[in-house]
């Protein structure tokens, strides 16, 4: 108990805070323990389990178990004074303490200790309730009593304690037994004098009046403390008893315990008896039985029986006190009156016969005499009854030994000389015993007897034994009897059955009789006898049973020998000499049963098989190896239980006086459990036609059939219920069915079989747990274990394993027990069972005679109700998902009258403390609540909400509380967290700080959130917190308190608060001294290497820590992190931990795949582990700073672990490690680590040999069960892909580079093969893909028609959309990462469909092929491979399907990227299109846009560019049709001509659509069609004749001047962007939002947005300036691509200026004569003017990009444009160098197409000359201004245009007399011009109309000009693809 100081506050219980003092010390904590808690660490039921701290304990408590109830004093004067002197006890406890000290007459002091205890343990109230129940009289007064209860079991405890000490400390199997001896020892000395004394004191207590105890004290209070009195009373006695049991009692002793038990009549001669009720009965009856067993055992009859038999009685300790032998003969001569003096007055028979066996005879007689009048073998018998049943095992066994003594001297020492025998008495003549009146054998020995050998030790003891000696003797007297009288024999059989070696000795025993005894009636006439009719001769064999032939049965030969043994007129009793086997004659005797069962005869006969049955049923369950030997008697069981079920019926005809043989019934049925238990089949099917069992008249189809028991019998056992049990109230056959048809489930039936259980099941379900508390009983108990077997045939159902149940429309047992228990009033009994509650069981227990039984009705209501826990949590675990809410789980939610409901009652439960298992099964059930029933458990609780907190963590914080409901509080608390937000508020317990106090703002970023205004929260004083935070304390790991399952508890529930994003929690607990350091400490020690033990639990424990500290880093930027957290991420690379844990996860993963039977209890533990490493690798990739892994090394080591461990795991061949595979380790292995940036894709290009073990992994998971691999296979594919790309295996690559070189010969051997495995899944899973299309078009045409993929996938993803062939790299890089990043996080956060699974699967196999491809540069494998394996018609099918029910987007444009690389190579291409390609998309192409009535299409809408859309899909088939048609040229421009025939409509509206919609994803679909358009140009001829209105229509010029525009002004250009078409920021570039779900807190979520809101504007500015840039290559592209198509419609310069009789009809004039700047007007046509603007909007962004800063501008042009940033500050390099080369290129072409068209307008002769001469000159100065322009750009060092390095060196040439300079080291470009120039300056000097008589300097002129523009019109195509690519 605590002691007075250890609490000051008015509530005397300890706190939080006060808790957390008391842990300083175990010292301090054990000092105050209450007798409870001191018997439950005895227990060992505690945190308390090694044997030095149960020995602490006990050193500790010496003096309170040696004291026993002496502890409790009285009241005193100077008690009362010391406890008003008490300054730190509060005035209210001194009050109440005094009223307690009077109720229960106990000292002042120990009364306010008590009421200290009871508030800390017991106590169902809050502080403030406590104070207003201590002001109230009437509240006040049931306290007193609950008080009272409290002491009284405290009290019991106490002496529990001793006799537990006492019970086990001796025995050498207990891990306490050393412990238990040395604390024995100490208190042997005073022991027994004290509770001597302490038992005198109790019975002679005088009963509590209300005078002395206040008014309190009434009737019914005092009938209590008398009952308390009794067990106290009972317990001193217990111990008395076990302490003799061990030492000796001296003759003194005896004779004092002899006069007081005789004074007190041995319990009947109470004080108080006047107050005792049959309810005290069985207690009085134990305190009289403990009695006698105390004198006999100090007698020591087992030492007398040894000195006896070595023939030295002066050694025991009675024959040196003669005194002490002459008055106990005078005191128990007065013995006689009652029955619990018979045992003691047999054994001081004994005694003093052995002693002195010639002294006092008639007082040895008269004793003896006195004995048995008294049927001491009846009451020896009923004795032991009562002690087994009531007490503890201890005890009962150390009875039966004590009593084993007695009766085997008895029977030893006593013939029948030696007795006066009375009729019916028992006498001994030659060792047998008889009854010498009637001649009928009593059995009142031989159930003693029974009732003493049924212990296990002594029946061993008993086969050791001489048969001639001892209770052999009884058995060789039965068996003397046999088989006439077969009861006996086979009574005493059945008891000494305890374990094989006995089972033997029984089957050997009976195997091998030598004697037959018979009863006649009349002389045999075959009989020959002697004259004295003594012994008889037979004179033929005879059979001895009335069988039919054929069956088994007894011979008695002739000349047998028998021995009459009675011999009268009342018939003959005969003992054959006949040699048989027992178990041949029981195959008889059941075979008369099933003969005569329909004739009166049946009872008698079935009083000899009942027998024989419990023997069999006793014999196969102790050892099932005799089973095949008692298979004759074991297969009639199902024929006698056949027959036996009709008796009734059939015996009711005959007489109404003769009853069903109900208790054999009951034994074929416990026979057959057992059997059922070993070949649950064949009992089954051996059963199922004896019609015992209900069963099913109609086929079960369907579960409303099953519900209603449509055509379903009862069954014999049925109506054997209904009518013979239920109307007697025995229920024998009830519980033997209940045990055979669980061992039956148990034994996992086939389907088949399972099915014929369920009318079994249906019966109990129905009939039987509805009703059973309703039934007539007889006996106390049943009912409570009926309802126990009941519930656990239930239990048993619903946990079989679901393997090997069908799935068809038949229901299984399961099934119908959960629908049952769901929806009908089974569930409603089962609720009832739980609603019992805490306070009746507490009732039922204290009601017990002895708490410490284990069968005790108490123990049996305590396992019914966790019974019925674990039947409410599996149904509630298994029920099928429904949005109905189902009767059970109304009932489980719902509040009952007065605010009670189910779930107080279940949460109550935690104030049990008897069984550890009970409130933990309760919380584990609120736990599943919580999870699934739509309910607030916080509201459910009401105003017990407060009172049940403090009850849970007062549970919680206790130092000795049992671990595992502790964590199962702590698991509780976890669930509420995320579904439960009022009860785990509650349970926090925060506070706000008071600002007076000093708090301060809390400013924490969040994903570049400022949560700013926040308010600070402190820890209360019942939280949760302080318990958590001290588990995770490293100072307390490896203590008692603190094991590692509770650590990992304690953490799991941090990180539910991190993962529900619980900020006020999280602030607090952040910013907690040591936190990050006691958090992160399980990550720094050193685990066992997997090969050895390691407790899952810490891998567990690790795993949580790495999920915290990875989701405090991803919420918390860099900069606002703890810095406690920094310096343990610092620490944590200094140390090199992540080493450690790579190898020790790798190592993990090996060790499980390669022992997979040993490690499959850790899998889940093992996968936790895994995927939390997976977590902080992937944020490493962009986190590194944070975390410090930033030596290459270390991410070396990191990325081959993770492949080695990821080879080993697929390459397990097991089940289970593909499944780990599947959903963990590949989770985190194969995309976990994905190289984002420049230095980890050298770190991964820097890896050894990769591709190999990639390989050897594809190839296993193929091979592995492919619904178990689909997402492991995509896993390994995107692995695949991005290793390729890195490391450079493709056609990209410099072959110029020597380790591109050896790396690519080094790895091209995994090639064929590779190709071989992708190719193959790539066709399998395109096939199956077109199934599951043609499917969902025919069943889901209501759907919107979209991909899956695309709408489940984020928008992050959609990147796999943009460009097609105009960006590879990006293409197949970053969107297949993408991809795969969407595999390995989001498909593990919610379920996805298989049909999800097909397409990722084959996106990323598409993808894969592409890549392998692509690195098979010269087709020498792919082309075999496709030529094998049929891919490409699978693909275009699949493809073409897809395109017309335009579902399916990602593989569509994955199988497009395909196609698009293998038709840049010219078997590729040839392969393409032989494969049907323009078939496969030209017509279902048309289903992917939409053309509107007046010529407007939807998809030119301002998306972004990087949406994923189906546009985008038709933009691939035009870059696909542009790369055919340049590889295949004349072999596929029929092709190319029907493409653009069938989408000419789409091909205009995207051209023209330029002008008014200028989104990415427009722009880009034009550069695509002009790309396409630049291909086809090369074949105008055949276009023209093939579709001239086509060609008519499409005016690249007006293209051409609308982007010139576009790019000239910057202000219209940004305006359309604002305003018309809303994309200033396209989606790359946008701002994220930060996530709205990081906070639960409304306050934290709004400052969140309002900080978002900000940020985003400062840089506003800089993302419309990036998007503008972006706008405008777009654009430049598209001028770029549109001029160089351009030249195929103007004349070629050579021949314009070369050939004079070319024909200028063949060429349209394509620009107007007019040098105007290009308008947007549509209606203004190209000119001139056009083209020389494009060269100088060209040359203005070439000197921008040049200079690095904008140009210079005037201030008329600064309020013109915007305000711009410079290209160089929103570019990369790299940008930068290819926007060069692309201006470079549109000045090359434009120029080009300028020179062509004015050389054609000069010889034009429909042109006026006076135009020509305006040509000539706007010309000339233009050119030359643009030409000095140029060469000082190119003096600043401009780069080279795109076709420089490919142009042939030009010579030089002597400079002529009208040339500024030499053309050597200059631009072909420039030398163009400078021609061009010269030309037109000369020709001015000649008259037009002689121009043909051109100067030799004119012809010189002439050839240099056409040198430059041959070679700049011959590179103009493959610039455009360089510069595209």
């Amino acid at each position: 108990m605590l002691a007075p100081e250890e609490e000051s506050d008015v509530t005397g219980r300890l706190s939080p805070t006060n808790h957390r003092a008391e842990a300083k010390m175990a010292e301090s904590e054990i000092s105050v323990r209450s007798c409870r808690e001191l018997w439950t660490i005895l227990l060992g039921r505690s945190a308390l389990r090694e044997p030095a701290q149960i020995e602490g304990e006990l050193d500790r408590h010496w003096d309170r178990l040696h004291q026993g109830l002496g502890f409790y004093k009285p009241p005193s004067s100077s008690s009362a004074g010391k406890v008003k002197e008490k300054k730190n006890v509060a005035q209210p406890l001194k009050d109440f303490g005094f009223r307690i000290s009077k109720l229960l007459n106990l000292d002042e002091q120990q009364s306010v200790q008590l009421l200290q205890c009871y508030l800390q343990e017991d106590y169902r109230g809050t502080r403030d309730s406590l104070k207003v129940v201590l002001k109230d009289e009437r509240q006040s007064q049931g306290l007193l009593l609950k008080i009272a209860d409290y002491y009284y079991e405290e009290r019991m405890c106490l002496l529990k304690c001793v006799l537990l000490l006492l019970t086990y400390f001796q025995d050498e199997r207990h891990p306490y037994r050393t412990e238990y001896s040395n604390c024995v020892n100490k208190l042997e000395k005073d022991l027994v004098s004290s509770y001597q004394s302490q038992f005198e004191n109790l019975f002679k207590a005088e009963a509590p009046t209300w005078e002395t105890h206040g008014n309190l004290m009434t009737e019914r209070q005092v009938s209590r403390w008398f009952m308390q009195c009794l067990r106290e009373q009972s317990l001193l006695l217990e111990i008395i008893f076990l302490y003799y049991a061990y030492f000796e009692m001296s003759p003194s002793d005896l004779l004092n315990f002899t006069k007081m038990f005789k004074e007190q009549g041995f319990g009947l001669r109470q004080t108080n008896r006047h107050l005792v009720d049959k309810n005290m009965d069985a207690l009085v009856d134990r305190i009289g039985y403990l009695s006698s067993l105390i004198l006999v055992e100090g007698m020591d009859i087992d030492f007398l029986h040894k000195c006896a038999l070595e023939d030295c009685p002066e050694q025991h300790q009675f024959s040196g006190a003669p005194d002490v032998i002459k008055e106990m003969d005078q005191l128990l001569l007065t013995f006689g009156d009652i029955p619990h003096h018979g045992p003691v007055l047999l054994s001081w028979v004994l005694l003093r016969h052995t002693l002195r066996p010639d002294e006092s005879n008639p007082v040895i007689r008269r004793i003896g005499n006195t004995a048995l009048q008294l049927g001491v073998f009846q009451y020896l018998s009923s004795m032991l009854k009562g002690l087994g049943v009531s007490g503890n095992n201890c005890t009962a066994s150390t009875a039966k030994m004590c009593i084993y003594g007695l009766l085997s001297f008895v029977i030893t020492s006593f013939e029948e000389e030696s007795l006066q025998v009375l009729p019916g008495v028992h006498v001994f003549k030659g060792n047998r015993c008889y009854v010498s009146a009637n001649g009928v054998e009593s059995s009142h020995l031989v159930d003693a007897a029974c009732e003493v050998l049924s212990a296990p030790s002594l029946a061993e003891v008993f086969w050791e034994m001489k048969p001639n000696r001892g209770l052999g003797m009884v058995l060789d007297s039965a068996a003397g009897m046999f088989p006439h009288k077969i009861g006996p024999v086979l009574q005493l059989l059945t008891a000494l059955v305890s374990n094989k070696s006995t089972v033997k000795k029984v089957y050997n025993f009976l195997d091998k009789m030598s004697f037959y005894t018979q009863v006649y009636k009349h002389k045999p006439i075959d009989i020959i006898s002697k004259d004295d009719e003594t012994l008889w001769r037979r004179q033929a064999p005879k059979l001895l049973y009335p069988l039919g032939s054929g069956q088994a049965n007894l011979w008695m030969p002739q000349g047998a020998l028998g021995q009459v043994m009675i011999a009268g007129e009342q018939g003959y009793m005969v003992r054959w000499d006949y040699s048989y086997s027992a178990w041949t004659l029981f195959t008889c005797e059941v075979e008369m049963l099933l003969h005569v069962v329909s004739t009166a005869d049946v009872l008698a006969h079935c009083a000899r098989v009942k027998p024989i049955l419990d023997l069999v049923h006793k014999i196969i369950s102790t050892d099932w190896t005799v089973s095949d030997c008692l298979l004759p008697l074991t297969s009639r069981i199902y024929m006698l239980l056949q027959s036996l079920d009709l008796a009734p019926v059939s015996c009711v005809r005959l007489t109404s006086v003769i009853n069903p043989p109900v208790d054999v019934i009951a034994s074929c049925v416990n026979c057959l459990s057992v059997l059922a238990a070993r070949m649950p089949g064949k009992v089954w099917s051996s059963l199922h036609h004896t019609g015992f069992l209900p069963f099913a008249s109609n086929p079960l189809t369907n579960m409303a059939q099953c519900i209603s028991a449509e055509g379903m019998k009862a069954g014999n056992y049925g109506n054997l219920l209904v009518q013979i049990e239920q109307p007697r109230g025995e229920y024998a056959v009830t519980i033997a069915f209940l045990r055979l048809i669980t061992t039956l489930v148990k034994g996992q039936l086939g389907n088949t079989q399972s099915k014929g259980l369920i009318p079994c099941v249906l019966l109990v379900l129905k009939e039987m747990l509805p009703t059973y508390h309703k039934w007539r009983y007889n006996t106390n108990g049943v009912r409570e274990r009926i309802g126990c077997y009941i519930l656990e045939l239930i239990h048993a159902i619903l946990n079989l394993s679901p393997e090997g149940e069908d799935q068809g429309s038949t229901p299984t047992l399961q099934s119908l027990c959960i629908y049952s228990l769901a929806n009908t009033e089974a569930g409603q009994a089962v609720v009832n069972i739980m609603a019992i509650g805490v306070d009746t069981i507490d009732v039922v227990l204290a009601a017990q005679p002895s708490s410490c039984g284990s069968e005790g009705p108490g123990q049996i209501l305590i396992q019914t109700v966790k019974l019925a826990f674990s039947v409410t949590n599996n149904v509630i675990r298994l029920k099928p998902p429904s949005d109905a809410v189902s009767p059970l789980e109304q009932a489980l939610t719902q509040h009952g009258g007065h605010g009670s409901n189910l779930v107080v009652v279940l949460a109550k439960y935690i104030y049990h403390k008897h069984d550890p298992a009970l409130p933990r099964l309760a919380i584990q059930l609120l736990k599943r609540l919580a999870t699934v029933a739509p309910m607030s458990v916080y509201a459910c609780l009401g105003n017990d909400a407060a009172a049940i907190r403090d009850a849970f963590l007062a549970r919680l914080q206790s130092k000795t509380e049992d671990m595992r409901i502790k964590v199962m509080i702590l698991e509780f608390l976890t669930v509420a967290v995320e579904t439960q937000p009022g009860l785990i508020e509650l349970f926090l317990n925060l506070e706000v700080k008071d600002g007076n106090e000093g708090s301060k703002l809390l400013s924490v970023k969040i994903e570049n959130v400022s949560v700013s205004d926040l308010q600070e929260f402190l820890v209360g004083e019942w939280s949760c917190l302080h318990v958590v935070l001290e588990l995770i304390d490293s100072k307390q790991q490896g203590k008692y308190w603190c094991p590692p399952l509770l650590h990992r508890a304690a953490l799991a529930f941090l990180l539910a608060l991190w993962q529900d994003r619980r900020d006020s929690a999280i602030s607090v607990l952040r910013t907690k001294e040591r936190f990050w350091e006691n958090l992160t400490t399980p990550l720094f020690g050193t685990l066992t290497p997997p090969s050895d033990t390691t407790e899952p639990c810490v891998l567990e424990a690790c795993a949580f820590v790495m999920k915290i500290i990875g989701l405090e880093i991803y919420y918390v930027v860099s900069g606002s992190l703890e810095q406690s957290l920094k310096d343990g991420l610092q620490k944590f690379s200094i140390a090199r931990r992540y080493d450690y844990w790579s190898q020790y996860v790798k190592s993990l993963v090996c060790h499980v795949a390669e022992t997979e039977e040993e490690a499959i209890c850790c899998f889940p533990e093992t996968q936790m582990l895994i995927s939390a490493w997976r977590m902080l690798l992937i944020l490493s990739t962009t986190h590194a700073d944070v975390m410090h892994i930033t030596e290459d090394s270390t991410k070396l080591k990191l990325f081959m672990d993770v492949l080695d461990g990821t080879k080993a795991a697929v390459s397990s061949n097991h089940t289970h490690i593909c499944a780990l595979s599947s959903s963990g380790i590949h989770d985190g292995y194969s995309p976990a680590y994905p190289p984002e940036t420049v230095e980890e894709r050298s770190v991964v290009a820097a890896a050894p040999d990769i591709l190999s073990p990639l390989a050897l992994i594809l190839e296993s998971v193929l091979q592995a069960d492919q619904q178990m691999m689909e997402r492991t296979k995509a896993k390994i594919f995107s692995a695949l892909i991005s290793v390729l790309q890195i490391q450079g295996l493709n056609v990209t690559r410099s072959v110029a580079d020597n380790c591109a070189i050896g790396q690519l010969g080094r790895d091209i051997s995994q090639l064929p093969q590779l190709l071989l495995s992708v190719c193959e899944t790539v066709k399998d899973e395109a096939l199956a893909l077109i199934d599951n299309t043609r499917h969902m078009s025919q069943t889901v045409d209501m759907l919107e028609q979209e991909d899956s993929m695309e709408t489940d996938c984020p928008r992050g993803l959609q990147k796999d959309q943009r460009d097609g062939v105009s960006d590879r790299t990006r293409v197949t890089s970053e969107s297949v990462q993408k991809v795969s990043d969407f595999v390995s996080v989001f498909s593990s956060a919610r379920p996805v469909v298989f049909l999800s699974l097909l397409r990722q699967v084959c996106v990323l196999a598409l993808h894969l092929t592409k890549e392998l491809c692509r690195s098979d540069e010269d087709g020498e494998h792919w082309v075999l491979v496709m030529r094998k394996v049929p891919v490409l018609p699978s693909v275009l099918s699949a493809v073409e399907i897809s395109l017309r029910c335009k579902h399916n987007l990602f593989f569509t444009e994955a199988a497009l990227h395909l196609l698009l690389t293998l038709a840049r190579t010219p078997q590729g291409a040839a392969a393409v299109a032989g494969a049907g390609i323009i078939q496969t998309i030209c017509l279902p192409l048309l289903s992917v846009y939409e053309v509107s009535s007046n010529g407007t299409s939807q998809s030119f809408s301002r998306k972004s560019q990087d949406s994923a859309c189906w546009p985008g899909v038709y933009r691939l088939c035009m870059s696909l049709m542009e790369s055919l048609l340049k590889t295949l040229r004349y072999n596929f421009i029929n092709e190319a001509l029907d493409f653009v025939g069938v989408h000419q409509e789409r091909i205009l509206q995207c051209l023209n659509a330029v002008r008014t919609v200028q989104s990415l994803s427009c722009l880009d679909e034009a550069d695509h069609t002009v790309g396409f358009l630049l291909q086809l140009s090369s074949f105008c001829r055949e276009w023209q004749f093939h579709l001239p209105n086509l060609l008519r229509d499409i005016n690249l010029c007006y293209l051409c001047q609308t982007c010139t525009y576009l790019l000239h002004s910057k202000k219209m250009l940004h305006h359309y962007l604002q305003s018309k078409n809303g994309e200033a920021l396209p989606s790359g570039t946008r701002t994220q939002r930060p996530p709205q779900t990081l906070y639960k807190d409304a306050s934290a979520a709004a400052a969140a947005a309002s900080a978002s809101s900000s940020s985003s504007g400062g840089e506003r500015e800089e993302a419309e300036q990036k998007a503008l840039l972006a706008v405008q290559c777009s654009l430049l592209k598209i001028l770029s691509k549109t001029l160089a198509t351009l030249q195929h419609f103007t004349p070629d310069c050579c021949q314009i200026l070369l050939d004079q009789c070319m024909d200028l009809a063949e060429y349209r004039t394509l620009f107007v004569l007019s040098f105007t700047t290009p308008a947007f007007d549509p209606d203004v046509a190209p000119s001139f003017g056009t083209l020389l603007a494009t060269i100088n909007v060209a040359l203005g962004m070439l000197s921008e990009v040049g200079c690095g800063r904008p140009r210079r501008s005037t201030s008329m042009e600064k309020r013109k444009e915007p305000a711009s940033l410079s290209i160089a500050s929103l570019a990369s390099l790299e940008e930068i160098q290819a926007l060069k080369s692309l201006l470079m290129f549109t000045m090359e072409n434009c120029f080009y197409v300028l020179i062509s068209q004015a050389v054609r307008c000069l010889k034009d002769p429909a042109i006026l000359p006076r135009d020509k001469q305006r040509l000539k000159q706007e010309l000339s100065s233009e050119l030359s201004t643009l030409l000095s322009s140029l060469s000082r750009h190119f003096r600043r060092g401009s780069p080279s245009s795109p076709a420089s390095g490919m142009l042939p060196s030009l010579q030089s040439k002597p400079s002529t007399p009208g040339s500024k300079a030499s053309h050597e080291g200059q631009e072909p470009i420039i030398q163009l011009v400078q021609a061009f120039v010269r030309l037109r300056e000369e020709a001015a000097l000649f008259p037009s109309d002689k121009s043909e008589s051109l100067s030799a300097v004119t012809l010189e002129t002439g050839k240099l000009l056409c040198s430059a523009s041959t070679t700049a019109h011959r590179l103009g195509p493959p610039g455009t693809h360089e510069m595209v690519s």
